[in-house]
Formats: C-alpha cells, sequence, structure tokens
C-alpha cells in the first residue's frame, strides 16, 4: 500500500506541505547557526551576500535592454 495520494490534489497538497516543512527546516537552521556575536554573524552576512544577489539575478532572467537603465 502505497503513503502517497493517488489523486492529483493530494500529491499536490503533499509537495506543498513538504516544500513547507523544507523551508522551515532550512530557516531554523539558518536562524540557529547564526545565533551568534554580531559581528561574526555580519562576517558570514557579507559572505554571502554576492551569493544571494548572484542567485537573484540567475532567477530574474534576462533584461530587456529597454529597461536596462
Amino acid at each position: 500500500m502505497s503513503t502517497y495520494p493517488d489523486d492529483e490534489e493530494g500529491r499536490a497538497a503533499l509537495w506543498r506541505d513538504q516544500t513547507q516543512a523544507r523551508i522551515a527546516y532550512q530557516s531554523e537552521l539558518w536562524t540557529t547557526g547564526l545565533r551568534a556575536p554580531p559581528e561574526p554573524r555580519q562576517a558570514v552576512i557579507d559572505a554571502w551576500t554576492p551569493v544571494l544577489l548572484w542567485q537573484a539575478e540567475r532567477r530574474a532572467g534576462p533584461t530587456d535592454p529597454e529597461d536596462d537603465p
């Protein structure tokens, strides 16, 4: 017997629940992992900022030359 729903709505609901659980878990890891004095925390944030900006730019996709200031 399968533990996964057989219908599409059930699978979609399961996927949403699992995604929310993953996000909550990762957020908890970041939150507890960054509980430290402000200086080391800021150093980690500063070190990761270029990566996070690169990921955001990559997700945004190509820029239309007419929209580029």
